[in-house]
């Protein structure tokens, strides 16, 4: 059987370029693509006059994490890099299957602060939604050097 489940273990998310930008996967614990679907659907009288349209989805980036803070380099934790640069725009890369760069994806979103803080007795979690401009491209190696995180962004 060729079908793989995707299985979150080992997983890379990546902010702007791959070579500079801090690696957010050890505080991570959930990363989704969203479709948002506008679906149109109109009836009338006739017998078969059900009509409908569905139109092109707009996308989310949804990031389930640990909420915290990095004391060598604050935007080194995800949270205060997002409150850092909120509103700016920034490509990503998501690889969800462990050292393959085949399944993964890449594209451009908006920046969106995170929550800050939660209860009292427990890790402090939070998810955020950043929008994408158009739709998720899946990942391809270009490059002979398949090494080098930068030919996946």
């Amino acid at each position: 059987m060729a079908f793989q489940p995707i299985v979150l273990k080992n997983m890379d998310l990546v902010f702007g370029d791959a070579t500079e930008s801090a690696q957010f996967k050890c505080q991570v614990k959930s990363a989704k693509l969203i479709p948002d679907v506008n679906i149109i659907k109109e009836k009338t009288a006739c017998p078969n006059g059900t009509y409908s349209e569905v139109e092109t989805p707009e996308w989310n980036l949804e990031i389930g994490h640990l909420s915290g803070r990095d004391v060598v380099d604050a935007e080194a934790a995800l949270s205060e890099y997002l409150r850092v640069n909120s509103g700016t725009k920034t490509s990503f890369a998501l690889r969800p299957y462990s050292g393959d760069f085949l399944g993964g994806y890449k594209g451009r979103v908006s920046l969106v602060a995170a929550e800050i803080g939660g209860s009292v007795g427990g890790m402090n979690t939070t998810t955020v939604q950043l929008p994408l401009d158009g739709q998720p491209v899946p990942l391809t190696v270009t490059e002979t050097d398949e090494d080098s995180p930068a030919i996946w962004v």
